[in-house]
């Protein structure tokens, strides 16, 4: 990987994928770089990836680190210790246990060994930021896993009773007939409930080979999202098999629920045409006002519906679960609109982020200040801490300031605006949830800064805050000083520029060598958009199964009703109704089903993205349910377009409806 003696005295280096595509480096070019105050140079070597590394952050007070900033470099132990000054120095240990250590034990022992050494920070791999970001990720695939395919199993599971069930209505007096030639109940079970096997056979394989396709197609944009140079796509025949065992059984089972009825057939009943069900004035029909208001297709299109109340039952389920996921599928745009609209331009009102190397006194960036171009600047300290109340403790990051910052904006969870107290702090919302932690505790503080030994404070919570994205508490700089036993102490600067001189200001930083980092906000902000093409991609997904869902619901339940009823079109036809009169009759069963999917669908869709919202938050990350009227808009014109299609298609079955075919007796 590394050469033993390079060439010239070379420092050679491995750069993560990210940096190198955002600074286009490749193998064999220089790279410069600041260390101890000076200007050095590396020679890269090649492009690599580290498990503590897959997704390249900083800390998490910062998840959209753009790449451009911030990268992660490989070099040899002695390369790196002669380059910052430090030779036989090591700051991080990384430890394996053997299998079936006391690993609590164990930690102890180890912490009683490099206490004396300055330990700043311990934890285990799933807490590493790195690995719980990905965690976090998988969280929301497994969450997405488990609730997609019930609901969609569930209502394919109900189409299917609905059509074997009409199936076996349909041919009631083919199945007298094979009873009367000697067919047992068991047999004809069998028969039909082997059509629901078959369907459902050729669903679950077509089924796995589709979605192994849209699998591959997500693990490479995980791989591209992620630093993840071996994430390769596998079938797990297990899991496959899982799938369509479930799947099979299911379909099957309510295939020979739905067959059930053959048992109770009789050869010499099943002859003639059934009687017409008993029904009882539908809930319209006692209301006379409404009811003597309705046309003759829509007072027939509604006794219809209290004639067949499963499968309107049926129906309108499936319309309401399609017109829910459609607004599941684009309230996430709505989610992460809003959360750009704050963290982005109300959050953060600062143009530039700038990062000292190490923590320095406030005089000595005013240099930065006084910057052509530079309207306003305001100083800033980033302190890791480890915050404990009671036996919990957590790790944060303060984020230090002077009391009303006028380039940055502190929110509670309700997103009012709060003050930046002058003493106590206000503390990270997930922070108090994890701590228990309420407005009036004291919590002890404890630095975990490479300056000195660890400093402790006590600090009074002031209230509760909440940022858009990221994670960090927040306290006066004075505050910070405090803790550190220090005067004056910063670690960068937040910079408001003229947008015509953002170039040069931005040349002016370069040429600083203290400077670890510069954060430009629109170059950020563009990174995070490019980024938002793998949420579009999900979302794309989820409205094409939303959209197949809707369109298969209504049109198998128009098509049912066209089989159901052929003698009574033809019946209307022949006494001179037209085929449009017929079209409002079959369209004002599915409209009315629909006008109901839309009503309840949209609530439901707001229930179900909070429940969403809710299993795929992490500790890093949480999603605001923020559901646009437009959304709403949207589902609703999406649903009602599908059902016209649906019935559109379905109809065609009228028009090529042969009256005296139909109407001649059966006897």
């Amino acid at each position: 990987m590394f050469d033993k003696y390079p060439k010239l005295g070379a420092v050679e280096v491995l750069i993560n994928r990210q940096f190198a595509e955002a600074h286009k480096l490749k193998p064999g070019m220089d790279l410069d770089v600041a260390a101890e105050g000076k200007r050095k140079v590396l020679t890269i070597v090649g492009i690599a990836a580290s498990p503590e590394f897959v997704y390249t952050v900083r800390d998490a007070a910062g998840l959209l680190e753009d790449p451009s900033t911030f990268g992660a470099a490989i070099m040899p132990e002695n390369q790196i210790q002669e380059l910052m000054g430090r030779k036989g120095s090591v700051n991080q240990v990384l430890i394996r246990f053997a299998p079936g250590a006391q690993k609590e034990e164990i930690v102890q022992k180890i912490k009683e060994i490099l206490q004396p050494y300055g330990l700043l920070a311990e934890y285990p791999q799933k807490d590493q930021l790195s690995e719980a970001i990905l965690r976090g990720e998988l969280t929301q695939l497994r969450a997405f896993s488990r609730f997609l395919p019930t609901i969609f199993l569930a209502i394919a599971l109900l189409m299917q009773f609905v059509f074997v069930g009409r199936l076996v209505k349909t041919q009631r007096g083919q199945i007298g007939l094979l009873k009367a030639l000697g067919y047992s109940n068991i047999s004809l079970l069998f028969l039909y409930g082997s059509y629901a096997f078959l369907a459902t056979t050729i669903g679950a394989l077509v089924g796995i080979a589709l979605g192994y396709g849209l699998a591959s197609l997500l693990v490479r944009l995980y791989a591209i999202f992620f630093n993840l140079p071996r994430l390769e796509e596998t079938l797990r025949l297990g899991t496959a098999g899982a799938v369509a065992f479930l799947s099979i059984t299911a379909g099957t089972t309510a295939g020979l629920a739905a067959a059930w009825g053959i048992t109770s057939i009789r050869p010499a009943e099943s002859m003639r045409p059934t009687f017409p069900k008993a029904t009882k004035r539908s809930f319209l029909e006692r209301i006379p006002i409404l009811w003597n208001h309705l046309g003759l297709q829509w007072r027939m299109s509604f006794r219809s519906l209290s004639r067949s109340r499963f499968r309107a039952f049926v129906t309108a389920m499936g319309a309401i679960f399609s017109i829910a996921l459609l607004v599941v599928s684009l309230f996430s745009k709505d989610s992460m609109d809003d959360l750009m609209r704050r963290h982005f331009s109300y959050d953060r009102q600062y143009d530039y982020l700038v990062r000292i190397i190490s923590p320095v006194k406030e005089g000595e960036i005013l240099n930065i200040s006084r910057i052509d171009g530079v309207l306003e600047a305001e100083p800033f300290l980033e302190l890791p801490v480890r915050i404990k109340l009671g036996r919990k403790n957590r790790e944060d990051v303060l984020l230090a300031m002077e009391p009303s910052p006028s380039l940055v904006r502190i929110t509670n969870q309700e997103g009012k605006e709060l003050p930046l107290p002058e003493e106590g702090l206000l503390l990270d919302w997930f922070t108090a949830q994890k701590l228990e932690a309420k407005v009036g505790d004291e919590l002890q503080v404890q630095s975990m800064l490479d300056l000195g030994p660890p400093r402790y404070g006590i600090f009074r919570v002031e209230g509760i805050t909440k940022r858009a994205m990221g994670s960090a508490s927040m306290v006066s700089l004075k505050e910070a000083n405090r803790l550190l036993n220090e005067q004056n102490v910063v670690s960068g600067v937040m910079l408001k520029i003229d947008p015509g001189l953002s170039d040069k200001v931005e040349r002016e930083l370069e040429r600083m060598v203290n400077i670890s980092s510069v954060l430009n906000k629109k170059d950020e902000r563009a990174y995070f958009q490019k980024n938002l093409g793998y949420m579009y991609y999900s979302i794309g997904i989820l409205v094409l199964f939303s959209s197949v869902l809707g369109f298969a619901i209504i049109y198998n339940s128009s098509v049912i009703a066209l089989s159901e009823r052929k003698r009574t079109l033809a019946a209307l036809k022949a006494l001179g109704m037209t085929n449009q009169e017929v079209a409002v009759y079959l369209w004002g069963e599915d409209g009315f089903l629909l006008f109901w999917g839309i009503i309840l669908g949209l609530p439901l869709g707001k229930v179900l993205s909070e429940l969403y919202a809710v299993a795929v938050s992490t500790d890093l990350f949480s999603f605001n349910v923020i559901i646009y009227k437009s959304t709403y808009f949207l589902a609703a014109c999406g649903g009602i377009v599908l059902g016209i299609f649906a019935w559109i298609l379905a109809l065609k079955g009228v028009k090529e409806l042969k009256m005296i075919e139909i109407l001649k007796a059966n006897d």
